[in-house]
């Protein structure tokens, strides 16, 4: 435990050093991360060389994600509001396999191939994109709304994808396991709608 803080430590100082340093070239905290990941993982300085340090690590990343992404959201609380990203993110998946399909059948995927490459076409970085929107103050704005609640109702989305992605590993694939997901998800969309 007293590894894995300490290496959290370097990683915070490593991270606000290389924030510091692309602020003043007027660049995304994002790519500080990805910088620090380089530096502070297995092939460079190997701070980071544990699988389950970095799981860990990676876990907690997302868990704070979520929560500060929590910390923005604007519940639409009209059912109207929720319709336009619902057809975004329809129209999302609906293309992502239309292109999957694609690629698949000029590359001669199997499914399981062509499925995976659709999940990496509709899913985008919630973090990338909310950060543009802050930026440049669109965040609060009806057209930033609609886009936030997009990106929302993908990272909802993304439970199930998980739970398949484990069953296709190899983890042993149990009702619950995939049933579980499915209603969190059917109930914050529930939540989000009314």
């Amino acid at each position: 435990m007293n590894e894995l803080l300490s290496s959290i430590c370097i990683l915070s100082l490593t991270l606000l050093i290389l924030g510091f340093i692309l602020k003043k070239f007027n660049q995304p905290y994002l790519i500080a991360y990805i910088i620090a990941g380089v530096l502070l993982g297995p092939h460079m300085t190997g701070v980071f060389s544990n699988v389950e340090e970095i799981e860990v690590i990676g876990e907690l990343g997302i868990l704070l994600l979520m929560f500060f992404l929590g910390l923005e959201i604007n519940i639409p609380n009209k059912r109207h509001l929720i319709i336009k990203p619902l057809i975004a993110q329809g129209m999302k998946v609906f293309l992502g396999f239309g292109f999957a399909l694609l690629i698949g059948y000029f590359l001669n995927l199997d499914p399981k191939s062509i499925t995976l490459i659709a999940v990496l076409f509709f899913f985008n970085s919630t973090a990338v994109v909310t950060e543009f929107l802050k930026k440049y103050n669109i965040l609060n704005t009806a057209f930033g709304s609609t886009i936030f609640n997009i990106l929302l109702l993908q990272d909802i989305l993304l439970a199930p994808v998980l739970t398949l992605l484990k069953v296709w590993s190899g983890e042993q694939f149990t009702v619950l396991n995939f049933i579980l997901p499915v209603a969190m998800c059917i109930a914050i969309f529930s939540f989000l709608k009314e």
